[in-house]
C-alpha cells in the first residue's frame, strides 16, 4: 500500500498507512486456526479411565483435595 501511494506521488511512510487504515476500521485480521493437539485416529489401544470408576474416601486420592494451597499442615511449616 505504502509503494502503490509513493508511485501516485504521495509522501508516506508504512506508520502513516497504518494510522490510516486503522482509522478507517481497514486492517486485516487474522482468524487463528484451532490447532488439533491429539491424534485420536491411530490404531493403537487405548486404556480406560480407572480413576472415573472409583469411590472417593479420604483426601490422599484421585480428585481428591491434595493440593498444597488446600491442605496446610502448620506443625511441619518452616514459614512463621
Amino acid at each position: 500500500m505504502p509503494a502503490e501511494l509513493r508511485r501516485r506521488g504521495w509522501a508516506v511512510n508504512h506508520k502513516r498507512v497504518y494510522r490510516w487504515m486503522h482509522q478507517d476500521n481497514l486492517l486485516c485480521l487474522r482468524r487463528r486456526k484451532f490447532v488439533v493437539t491429539t491424534d485420536s485416529d491411530h490404531g493403537l489401544p487405548t486404556y480406560p479411565n480407572l480413576a472415573r470408576a472409583l469411590a472417593l474416601t479420604g483426601l490422599d486420592q484421585p480428585g481428591g483435595s491434595t493440593s498444597p494451597t488446600s491442605v496446610c499442615n502448620w506443625s511441619l511449616s518452616t514459614w512463621r
